[in-house]
Order: structure tokens, then sequence, then C-alpha cells
């Protein structure tokens, strides 16, 4: 049985430069590489990997600064959706935050990311 070959984004033509503040582009650029990794067996190995081809400006940028610390193509969707998709409501941040039951760690121990 011959195993399909694996490709890249060296030929996808979607990119995202991150100026705009809309989600509406954010989220259309991210659908144009979701399909175009089903089309093209991208893996996620090799997404993650050719991510930084498709993000230009300040999107490339202000991945540059969090890159080491992305491990997973998931985790890499959701830091873009996190920098530049909409804006959550104060109000829903500080739900979650009193949604979540403290344990039995200390209160100055658990980082409050906001």
């Amino acid at each position: 049985m011959r195993r399909a070959q694996e490709t890249s984004f060296a030929k996808c033509t979607a990119r995202f430069n991150g100026s705009s503040r809309n989600a509406d582009d954010l989220e259309a650029f991210i659908e144009a590489t979701e399909v175009y990794r089903d089309c093209t067996n991208v893996s996620d190995e090799h997404a993650l990997r050719g991510l930084p081809m498709l993000l230009v400006v300040e999107a490339a940028v202000r991945r540059q600064g969090v890159k080491s610390s992305i491990t997973s193509w998931t985790d890499a969707l959701q830091r873009l959706r996190g920098m530049f998709g909409v804006p959550r409501p104060g109000y829903k941040i500080l739900r979650d935050i009193f949604a979540t039951e403290q344990n039995s760690e200390r209160a100055d121990d658990v980082p409050i990311y906001l």
C-alpha cells in the first residue's frame, strides 16, 4: 500500500498580516489554511513549521515572540485567535475567573492571565 505524500504550505496563497483587526479576516485565513491542509495532506507538524510562510508584517513579528512556546497546530490557531481575534469583554473574563474554583493551591501561586 502506497502512503500518501505529505506536503507543505509552499504553494498556499493564503496570507495574514494582522493589521486589520477584523476577526472575519482572521477566520477566513484560518479556513483557507485548513482547506489547503485537507486538500494537500499537510500534516500538523508540517503545518506548524510552515506557518511563518503564511504570516506577514505584524502577524509574523508577533509570532516570533511566542514561537518557542507553540507546540501544536491547534495551539498555533488558538494563539492567532487570541492575538488577532475579537477581544473578549471584561465581564466575560471576570466571569471565567470567578467560575474557576480554587483547589488546594495557594492564591499567590496561581498565574492570572488577562
